[in-house]
């Protein structure tokens, strides 16, 4: 009986998932052009770079930068972890594992 309940439950998680992401297809900022919103993500990077984190940020927003980015939406990560210009520059504050993960999504990116 427990299992059904866990299989409807992973079942009904996955609909909603599946309902999210329809959902937000049909916002505005789902239009823009991937090569507009590389970008933003490019000029967010570098102001977040040059002038920290605000004030009001999160510990999360304060420790992992611009990269929170990537936790907005499917869409947006995909985008983020896709595009090796984004990690050219490589993340040692958050230790070993980081700098290899930046490393390898930097890909051969001069």
């Amino acid at each position: 009986a427990l299992q059904l309940l866990e299989d409807e439950i992973e079942s009904v998680a996955t609909r909603l998932a599946g309902l999210k992401a329809r959902r937000n297809a049909t916002l505005p900022v789902s239009r823009l052009p991937f090569d507009a919103l590389i970008l933003i993500f490019e000029s967010y990077k570098d102001a977040f770079n040059e002038a920290g984190a605000p004030s009001s940020s999160s510990i999360s927003t304060a420790k992992l930068g611009w990269i929170v980015c990537s936790h907005v939406c499917r869409r947006w990560r995909q985008i983020i972890l896709g595009t090796p210009s984004l990690w050219q520059d490589l993340i040692v504050d958050l230790g070993p594992a980081w700098l290899e993960e930046s490393i390898h999504r930097s890909k051969p990116f001069p």
